[in-house]
């Protein structure tokens, strides 16, 4: 978990500042908009998912509680470096899509 924390939260601690960031802001046009004509549903959806992408974890659970899963990311040297790269290229992914999604939101309130 120390690890998953490191590549998602630690390391990409600036993207997922900016990520946020982006997310808020784009709520607090909500209020300023609403007036008749304006497609707040679908900078609704396109807030929600800004919200999803930069509250992803790529692990579950199930998998996180795996001895074999942990067994292997311990004792397999290879194993922890091919997931701590997979790890910190969704979280880089994640948080540039949502800000991208919080921009469009904003836009289209």
């Amino acid at each position: 978990m120390n690890a998953l924390f490191d590549q998602i939260i630690t390391f990409r601690h600036a993207e997922l500042k900016a990520a946020w960031g982006a997310i808020y802001a784009a709520e607090a046009v909500t209020p300023k908009v609403r007036e008749p004509g304006r497609h707040l549903e679908l900078g609704a959806g396109e807030l929600a998912e800004a919200r999803r992408l930069a509250s992803t974890v790529p692990l579950d659970g199930k998998l996180a509680a795996d001895k074999a899963f942990n067994a292997a990311f311990k004792d397999k040297p290879d194993v922890k470096s091919r997931l701590e790269t997979e790890w910190d290229s969704a979280a880089k992914g994640n948080y540039a899509k949502a800000i991208d999604r919080a921009d469009q939101a904003a836009r289209v309130r």
